[in-house]
């Protein structure tokens, strides 16, 4: 690849491409530059360079560069060469170093980053790369809070590139994702609900715990049950619901175990264990003194397990 100088773009160059400059000539010139980089057909293999080779320094650079990336992962990365994946696993590789150094990025970095590494995941895998998941994620461990909420969020992004189902897809995606729900079940997903309990157990950040339930209750619906209702997790699982920083997504997670479809009996005895295991545990106390999100807290919680017992008990 044939380098460009760093002030093609970014402060040092055209007077400064960022995504958030008011000035509308700029927001042109910065829509141009990706444009030109997205038709260019090794624009993704430039970016990629400019990225490991520290010819960008801002966050907005960075991000612009993904944006050039993301649209070869969407288009054509799934029918690249070898050198062209070997070009993509480094990048991947780069970035997981750089994350596990000091993973001072903004939200909406980490954001767009996790959704490219989703994209990879998508096209990879199980056929090129049938252990993405420990290779990338769960071989490295869990002690660094970054490279944590980095996985976490990659498993959510993971979850709306393949499973979400108020995406419109096509028949090949609807297959494609299909594949991958049924590979990971096989390959991975036993390790991933393992890794979330070790997150939970091992790590002292409550927005870990929080990425954590919100994990749970995207991925529950298509999982293997016994993977989170069992006497690890769901005690794990009990002591968010009592942590005002934690309580909204366990409560989405709660609410999708017991949501999960199931035989009748099989529910009824699931949701019965969770409302006992909180009444015991006095999960449902308010007073007085209680603030109002303590009390909507504990108002949905008591209306999603009331719901789900009165509809077992109807069938």
């Amino acid at each position: 690849m044939t380098k460009q100088p760093a002030a093609n773009f970014g402060t040092t160059g055209v007077g400064g491409l960022s995504i958030n400059d008011p000035d509308k000539a700029k927001q042109q010139q910065v829509y141009k530059f990706v444009e030109n980089m997205k038709q260019d057909p090794d624009g993704w293999k430039k970016s990629v360079e400019y990225i490991v080779t520290g010819a960008v320094s801002t966050v907005d650079e960075h991000y612009l560069l993904f944006l050039v990336i993301e649209e070869f992962l969407k288009k054509r990365y799934a029918a690249a060469n070898n050198e062209d994946v070997r070009i993509v696993r480094d990048f991947l590789a780069f970035w997981m170093q750089k994350i596990n150094g000091d993973g001072s990025y903004p939200a909406y970095v980490v954001n767009k980053l996790a959704q490219l590494f989703s994209l990879v995941f998508a096209s990879d895998f199980p056929s090129r790369w049938p252990r993405f998941m420990q290779e990338v994620f769960l071989d490295r461990g869990f002690t660094h809070h970054p490279t944590v909420q980095f996985y976490l969020k990659t498993l959510l992004a993971i979850d709306e590139e393949v499973v979400n189902r108020y995406m419109s897809r096509t028949p090949e995606e609807f297959d494609r994702n299909t594949t991958i729900k049924d590979a990971m079940r096989e390959l991975c997903i036993k390790d991933c609900s393992e890794s979330w309990v070790l997150i939970l157990e091992q790590c002292s950040e409550l927005s870990d715990h929080a990425l954590v339930f919100e994990v749970v209750a995207a991925y529950v619906d298509w999982i293997d049950l016994e993977l989170v209702a069992n006497e690890r997790f769901v005690p794990l699982l009990m002591k968010g619901l009592a942590k005002s920083e934690t309580s909204e997504e366990a409560i989405q997670a709660v609410e999708g175990l017991v949501q999960k479809g199931m035989p009748a009996s099989r529910k009824l005895f699931l949701t019965s264990g969770l409302l006992n295991f909180i009444k015991t545990n006095n999960l449902l106390a308010i007073s007085e003194d209680s603030f109002n999100e303590e009390t909507e807290r504990v108002a949905c919680l008591v209306s999603s397990l009331g719901h789900q017992l009165v509809n077992v008990n109807s069938t």
